[in-house]
């Protein structure tokens, strides 16, 4: 049993009560690396989302978030009246993953660390206050329901995310965590249905963690909806979400050299993904990898205003409905006075967040900071009235949805692949060679467009399929009708210097 002076033990007790950093440092003698020091102070929203590479060490803190729950009981505060009930009252958390194995993985590494078994860089083994005393029934192993019970009365669970979470549909958790969570079909109505209505008792939160995967619709979906939900204007309604990157190199339990050595090792294009987390190409994508990097230009800035003498072209994809499911509406303008093409203004936004006639409002705001074309998918939900509204702005329509021209929506989306490679320009046409057997560039700067680092677009780019109605493809209509009205226009004999006359109006 830990055998502290009580005064000490108070001092210590006050410390860490709502602090698992530092509760990991005293009690479980683990020194956080500081991507989880942040994501623990950050991911105190309704729903946080952790996406890291591989091996980042987002198992190991969830394990320590688990620990710390069953042990200090947080979300008790201010709802007891006395130690006896602080013991009696139910507290139960929550590590849930695709299968019992990876819904238990956490369990086992929780009890890892309380027994003191995690091998630390310094080649000793973590000195836990807790070691023999603080769990008193373990089941982490049992292959159905596993759980653990600690000194407390505090349970921790390790379900399967299977049958939609039917083994714990009756629980109240105070804090949940998924693990793999990109593994997982229908993440948001299993987080609707299932997981919220379980947090509400005790004001829990519920943090979602795992490497991001093309196939992941749901998980990628809600990594975008906690990227717009950090960056709303409305602080009346923003705060539900919190969403973090992470590399495996912030690691610091991990060798330095073997990551190096991965790294050297792994497919180009899969290593992002390992190493760094992020979205990549796997199959049979649209555009490819290769050329939506090319394309993506971090010093790039978005721009609030145009330049007298800049040729512009704005491009409006509507909303198709106003659901929490429901298609965004884009705005993007393309500055094409010279090659290559530059995005300069871009704004998304879900179509059930903006009414329609504000919508409109807002075309007419950009149309007017960017002089020039501008051209309408009238065949959405919310164009279908914008040429009667924006009339006056003299716009282009076009119609590519479903029921009017499939073929048109082919040639718009050939014609934005064949930009990215660099389309019909003499200088800055994509030129491959294969040399020991791999294709290698021949051009150091290739492709006629250059868009800023924006997540939503890039992401939209890289996983796009044809034939694929889960994913957003919002952004990528917007800039494709954009590119393809430019370049059905552009003069047969491409001048090198800055084009003076607007190829578009005539």
């Amino acid at each position: 049993m830990l055998n502290l002076d009580p005064l000490k033990t108070r001092e210590i007790n006050v410390k860490i009560h709502n602090d698992p950093i530092e509760f990991a440092r005293v009690f479980l003698g683990i020194e956080l690396h500081e991507g989880q020091k942040e994501w623990i102070r950050n991911s105190t929203k309704r729903i946080n989302i952790l996406r890291p590479g591989n091996r980042y060490g987002k198992t190991f803190v969830a394990a320590i978030k688990h620990i710390w729950h069953c042990m200090c009981k947080p979300r008790l505060d201010g709802m007891v009246l006395s130690n006896v009930e602080w013991l009696r009252v139910e507290y139960q958390v929550l590590n849930f993953g695709p299968t019992y194995e990876l819904g238990r993985g956490a369990l086992q590494l929780a009890r890892d660390i309380v027994q003191g078994n995690i091998l630390l860089p310094s080649g000793q083994t973590n000195k836990s206050l807790l070691k023999d005393w603080a769990i008193t029934d373990d089941r982490a192993d049992a292959s159905q329901l596993p759980y653990m019970t600690f000194i407390t009365g505090a349970k921790l669970l390790g379900r399967s995310y299977s049958e939609m979470g039917a083994a714990f549909k009756m629980k109240g958790l105070a804090y949940v965590a998924g693990d793999e969570c990109a593994d997982i079909d229908e993440l948001w109505t299993f987080v609707n249905n299932t997981l919220l209505p379980r947090v509400v008792q005790f004001n829990g939160n519920i943090d979602l963690v795992g490497t991001p995967q093309p196939e992941g619709h749901d998980y990628v979906r809600m990594i975008e909806m906690a990227e717009e939900d950090m960056v709303r204007a409305d602080y009346a309604t923003r705060g539900t979400f919190y969403t973090q990157r992470g590399r495996m190199y912030e690691n610091v339990y991990l060798p330095k050299i073997a990551i190096q050595e991965i790294e050297r090792i792994a497919d180009p294009v899969l290593r992002e993904q390992i190493i760094n987390g992020e979205y990549v190409e796997v199959g049979d994508k649209y555009f490819g990898f290769d050329r939506v990097q090319n394309a993506v230009d971090s010093e790039l800035v978005l721009k609030e205003y145009g330049e007298p003498g800049r040729l512009y072209i704005t491009s409006a994809d509507f909303a198709g409905g106003e659901s929490a499911w429901a298609d965004y509406t884009v705005i993007l303008t393309i500055d094409y006075t010279e090659e290559p093409y530059t995005l300069v203004s871009f704004k998304r936004f879900k179509g059930g967040d903006v009414p329609i006639p504000m919508q409109y409002r807002i075309v007419e705001e950009v149309v007017t900071a960017f002089p020039g074309k501008l051209i309408i998918d009238s065949s959405a939900l919310g164009g279908k009235n914008a040429l009667a509204f924006l009339g006056h702005l003299n716009p282009i329509s076009q119609e590519y949805g479903p029921t009017k021209s499939s073929t048109l929506k082919a040639d718009m989306l050939a014609t934005l692949k064949i930009a990215l490679d660099g389309g019909q320009s003499l200088d800055r046409k994509r030129e491959r060679e294969i040399i020991n057997g791999d294709w290698t560039e021949k051009k150091e700067k290739w492709g006629l467009i250059r868009i800023p680092n924006i997540a939503n677009l890039i992401n939209e780019l890289q996983n796009y399929k044809v034939e694929d109605t889960k994913l957003r493809t919002d952004s990528v209509m917007a800039l494709a009708m954009a590119i393809f009205y430019i370049e059905r226009r552009r003069p047969k004999v491409i001048r090198k210097r800055a084009v003076d006359l607007d190829f578009l109006d005539f």
